[in-house]
């Protein structure tokens, strides 16, 4: 009985003991000793700051290039549209030719005035001339795609021998553009250089227009959506140019954008392949022959 009553008593002192222990280890603040400070240092927000600048840079690096490779894209699929445009004319007019070729060179002695004569083109810019020579160079200038727009002959589509004009083959023209007659149908010369031949029916390509050329006193490469109006407007993006027309032969028909700096570079050694840059070894044009 006594072992009995002597247990509680002991662990009663024993439990007792261990809290007087715990307290002379661990004494009570009460509330009477300063709390720790929470917050960052001046270093640790200098090392934040610098990791969020370094990932806003690598961000708008990526967008950067994701626009460009978005826009280069973009181009090619557009290449690619017109390139079937061009091959329906082509099926369509039974003679194998492109704008510019055979029948639709728009010239006097193989279409016996059709296309030279003013009433019958309607289409034909006053502002771009007035004699047949201003007209032929118009509609056989390489940034005009009007033939894929209206009918060149006049003639319409005949149903009985599926053969002349069934268009339009694009929906989308882009406006009216000026561009200098310095180029030529075999891809010679500049679009920036010569007279500017006005009211081109052009296609304008995805990329932005550069201010260099916009400066150019809005004589070449000024688009205006509408005939009757007098004043440029900013547009995106050159005119696509259509050469090689200016044979019969077919190897070396192309459509060429002028590609992100907006400049013409011309031939390379291969006709269907653009010239590299020099510096950077780069395209600095897009190309895609239309029987290749």
């Amino acid at each position: 009985m006594r072992c009995l009553l002597f247990f509680p008593v002991f662990f009663s002192y024993l439990g007792r003991a261990f809290v007087a222990w715990v307290l002379t280890q661990h004494p009570p603040t009460l509330g009477l000793q300063p709390k720790r400070q929470t917050g960052f240092t001046l270093l640790e927000l200098l090392v934040v700051i610098t990791l969020l600048a370094i990932v806003a840079g690598v961000a708008l690096v990526s967008y950067e290039g994701v626009q460009a490779s978005g826009r280069a894209d973009a181009t090619r699929f557009e290449m690619a549209e017109i390139r079937k445009a061009l091959l329906q004319f082509r099926r369509d007019s039974g003679s194998h030719d492109f704008p510019g070729q055979g029948i639709y060179d728009c010239t006097d002695d193989v279409n016996g005035g059709n296309i030279t004569d003013k009433n019958a083109l309607m289409t034909f810019p006053a502002e771009a001339g007035s004699n047949d020579a201003d007209i032929i160079a118009w509609c056989q200038h390489p940034a005009n795609f009007w033939m894929l727009f209206t009918d060149p002959l006049g003639k319409g589509w005949n149903p009985d021998t599926k053969r002349g004009w069934n268009g339009p083959y694009l929906q989308r023209k882009s406006g009216y553009v000026d561009v200098g007659d310095d180029l030529q149908q075999n891809g010679l010369g500049s679009p920036i250089m010569g007279t500017p031949i006005k009211s081109l029916w052009g296609i304008a390509d995805p990329y932005l227009l550069h201010t260099f050329i916009a400066a150019d006193n809005d004589e070449h490469l000024a688009w205006r959506a509408e005939l009757t109006q007098s004043d440029a407007y900013a547009k995106h993006g050159r005119p696509y140019l259509l050469f090689g027309m200016d044979t019969d032969e077919t190897d070396d028909d192309r459509i060429v954008s002028m590609g992100e700096d907006g400049v013409y570079g011309g031939t390379g050694s291969e006709i269907c392949l653009p010239p590299l840059d020099d510096v950077t070894n780069e395209p600095v044009d897009q190309i895609l022959c239309l029987l290749r």
